[in-house]
C-alpha cells in the first residue's frame, strides 16, 4: 500500500481455523513492513510472527528487523549486520504499527488525529481482546 509521504507499507498475513480448539480465526505467520520501494527490498523495518518456530530455529517466534548499519558500526561482530538482528518482541497490531509510522516516521495521515487515534485505539483493544484469548499462554 503505498502511504502519503510516497513510501509503502507491505501487510502479509496468513490466518486459519482450529476448529478442534474453538472457532477463532489464529495467524499462523504476519509480517509488517515499512518500505521505500514497492517491490520491498529497500525496507527500513519488518516485524515478523510466525506461531511455529522453523525446526532447529533459535529465532524468536515474533521479532522486528531494523536497518540500521550506518548507526551501529563497529558494534555488531565483524560482518554482522543490524538487519539480521533478532530482536524479540510481542505481537505488533497493525494499529501499532500505523501509529509509529504516523509519530516517528511522520508519515502524514488523511484525518486529523483526533479522528484516528480513538478509533485506532478501539480497534486495536477489540483485536487485543480476542487476540489473547485465542493464544494460548507461554
Amino acid at each position: 500500500m503505498k502511504l502519503a509521504n510516497g513510501r509503502y507499507l507491505r501487510l502479509v498475513v496468513s490466518l486459519y481455523l482450529d476448529p478442534e480448539r474453538d472457532d477463532f480465526l489464529r495467524t499462523s505467520m504476519s509480517l509488517l513492513q515499512y518500505q521505500l520501494d514497492e517491490a520491498g527490498e529497500d525496507w527500513i523495518f519488518r516485524y515478523e510472527f510466525k506461531r511455529e518456530p522453523e525446526p532447529g530455529s533459535a529465532k524468536p517466534v515474533g521479532h522486528v528487523h531494523v536497518r540500521g548499519d550506518p548507526l551501529c558500526a563497529g558494534l555488531l561482530a565483524k560482518k554482522q549486520r543490524l538487519e539480521h538482528v533478532h530482536f524479540p518482541c510481542g505481537r505488533p497490531t497493525i494499529e501499532s504499527v500505523i501509529r509509529l509510522l504516523v509519530d516517528d516516521f511522520h508519515v502524514p495521515s488523511s484525518a486529523p488525529s483526533r479522528v484516528w487515534r480513538p478509533a485506532l485505539a478501539e480497534s486495536e483493544r477489540d483485536f487485543l481482546a480476542v487476540a489473547h484469548k485465542a493464544i494460548p499462554s507461554i
